[in-house]
């Protein structure tokens, strides 16, 4: 038996890494981001391990990889999603910014692999934000990839300044950006309103003064618990972003009696 406040879990997601390609005003980590900044604690065999225990305590119904740029580590996103698949997970999501490598070899590869493993929902992140440090035309070059390999659902997602009816320099730039994937054929999904935090409440303040304190559209609390989060160094958080053990050091039956 389970603690019953995790009973309601249905949804794993893996922060692969902290490291990232890009270097956005608006990044809610704010300094935590630094390639090769964070250690690689757990394995791919791990990261697979963790979904199959997982699926055995709780009705799953997603899992996500995301980071950082999950793809520097393409090998424990494959690993996550393949075990999603083999243990019958619905929906299997990888959120990236899509500018992990150089090579068009290399691009092509990941995304072939990433379609191997039964990955079935792909979120690209795409916006004034993103495209101030990223080439648009290697992120074009992944989606397209991707779809080129078989991901059956790619959508592409904007973090907006205050809402996406805002008036500003960055929704103006993120909706031509948007508009060129949208001409490529590629759905734009709602995206998210920037919590100011991190980056943002150092680079965009200026845009929220007069309005009401944001709030982050992903908190949770101990009562309404749906979801649990694996940090790159194996932590496991809950609600509040309570730590309640560390993959690398027990199995998760253990970290919810």
């Amino acid at each position: 038996m389970i603690n019953p406040v995790y009973s309601n879990v249905n949804r794993i997601e893996f922060v692969m890494t902290y490291d990232c390609t890009g270097q956005c005003r608006h990044c809610s980590r704010g300094d935590k981001h630094a390639i090769d900044g964070d250690v690689r604690s757990i394995s791919a065999s791990r990261a697979a391990e963790i979904v199959t225990e997982a699926a055995a305590l709780f009705s799953l119904t997603s899992v996500m990889a995301f980071g950082g740029e999950p793809l520097l580590r393409a090998d424990i996103v494959c690993a996550t999603i393949g075990a999603a698949a083999q243990s019958g997970i619905a929906v299997r999501q990888l959120i990236t910014n899509g500018c992990f490598a150089k090579s068009e070899e290399r691009i092509c590869e990941v995304a072939e692999a990433l379609a191997a493993a039964g990955l079935n929902d792909l979120l690209v992140s795409a916006d004034a934000f993103h495209q101030e440090t990223l080439p648009l035309e290697t992120v074009r070059f992944f989606a397209e990839s991707a779809r080129n390999a078989g991901i059956p659902k790619i959508r592409i997602t904007p973090a907006w300044v205050v809402n996406e009816a805002h008036d500003n320099p960055y929704n103006t730039e993120t909706r031509r950006i948007l508009a060129e994937f949208s001409a490529l054929g590629f759905p734009i999904v709602e995206g998210n309103d920037i919590h100011l935090v991190g980056n943002a409440a150092v680079h965009l303040a200026k845009f929220y003064e007069g309005l009401p304190p944001t709030v982050s559209p992903y908190d949770e609390t101990w009562d309404s618990l749906t979801s649990l989060s694996i940090e790159p160094n194996g932590d496991v958080l809950a609600a509040f972003d309570t730590v309640i053990g560390n993959v690398c050091e027990k199995n998760l039956r253990e970290m919810l009696i």
